[in-house]
C-alpha cells in the first residue's frame, strides 16, 4: 500500500485541480484516477464533491468507489471527505430527496435553514469553537479561519465521531468531523490559505 503519496478519487464531481494545487503547494505528491483498481493500492485518500447529495452519490456507485471506500476502511486506509465529500460519509442525505451515503458514520445530511431563515448559501470565512475536539487541529490556532460554500449540513448520531463546530447566524454547526481513521472537513482547507494547507500537511504526516 503506497503511503507516500495521496490518492484522490475523480468521480467527475468537484475540483480536482484546486485540491491537487493545494497538496502541491505544501510539496506532498497525488494521484488523480477514476479507476477503483488504482485507488485501492493508496493508504490515505480524498474525497472531494460540489454540488448535490444525490448526483455526488450516484457517481460514486456509478465508477464504483462505494465499495472501494467501504473496503479501504475496513482495511485501516485513511479518509478525507471534503465538502460534499463529508457530507457523503453519512448515513442519509436529504437534498432534493432522501438519498443513501456511505453510512460511515451514523448521521443525516439536512439544509442548514431547516429550522429558522438565514442566509444561503453559506459564503465565507468562519473559524470554530474553542476546543479542539479533532487531532489534524492540534498544532493550529484555534482562531484560524477557514473558507465555507455550502447549504447543508451534516447531523451526527455516532458516539465514535468526534465533532468541532462552528457559529453562522447565530447557530452551532458541525465543520469538522472524524471517527477513527476517517476525517470531514465541510469547507475547503486548499482555499483557508496557511491553516487549511497545515491541515492537508497533518493528514498526510498520519
Amino acid at each position: 500500500m503506497n503511503k507516500e503519496t495521496i490518492a484522490i478519487i475523480d468521480y467527475k464531481i468537484g475540483n480536482i485541480i484546486s485540491i491537487k494545487n493545494g497538496f502541491n503547494l505544501i510539496n506532498i505528491d497525488t494521484y488523480v484516477s477514476d479507476n477503483p483498481d488504482e485507488i485501492e493500492k493508496f493508504n490515505k485518500i480524498v474525497l472531494i464533491g460540489v454540488g448535490s447529495f444525490p448526483s455526488a452519490m450516484s457517481n460514486l456507485n456509478s465508477f464504483g468507489f462505494t465499495k472501494l471506500i467501504k473496503n479501504h476502511i475496513k482495511k485501516g486506509g485513511y479518509l478525507l471527505g471534503i465538502c460534499v465529500g463529508m457530507q457523503l460519509l453519512m448515513s442519509q442525505g436529504y437534498e432534493f430527496q432522501a438519498t443513501k451515503g456511505l453510512d460511515l458514520i451514523t448521521g443525516t445530511v439536512d439544509k442548514m435553514d431547516k429550522n429558522r431563515k438565514i442566509k444561503l448559501p453559506h459564503v465565507g470565512w468562519n473559524n470554530f469553537e474553542k476546543k479542539i475536539n479533532i487531532n489534524l487541529f492540534n498544532s493550529i490556532d484555534i482562531e484560524s479561519n477557514y473558507y465555507f460554500v455550502h447549504s447543508y449540513s451534516i447531523n451526527v448520531n455516532d458516539r465514535q465521531a468526534k465533532t468541532m463546530n462552528f457559529n453562522y447566524s447565530g447557530e452551532n454547526y458541525i465543520g469538522a468531523i472524524q471517527k477513527n481513521k476517517i476525517y470531514g472537513f465541510q469547507f475547503h482547507p486548499e482555499k483557508s490559505q496557511e491553516p487549511g494547507l497545515k491541515l492537508l500537511k497533518n493528514f498526510y504526516n498520519l
